[in-house]
């Protein structure tokens, strides 16, 4: 027969979550991925109008991602936030 063990049974010292618990504003979350305190654009946002023009005249995402190092989809969400301006 399984017994639930009362909540003294299991205390353990120095147990990190009842440190979190009675101190909740001590929590922090280390970020996911690490990356600079000052992340510079690879398409600075002075070129982003250009960037859907040279689309419309037929150049693909591709060749102009390659360009400035990024992907097309960085190149997609340029356009998107350029025709938004």
């Amino acid at each position: 027969m399984y017994r639930e063990k009362s909540s003294s049974s299991i205390q353990h010292p120095n147990d990190p979550f009842e440190d979190v618990l009675e101190n909740a504003q001590g929590v922090t979350l280390p970020q996911r991925r690490l990356g600079p305190d000052n992340p510079l654009w690879k398409i600075p946002p002075s070129e982003w109008p250009t960037v859907p023009r040279r689309v419309e005249q037929g150049e693909s995402l591709r060749q102009i991602g390659r360009e400035y190092g990024v992907s097309y989809e960085a190149v997609r969400r340029v356009i998107r936030v350029a025709r938004h301006r």
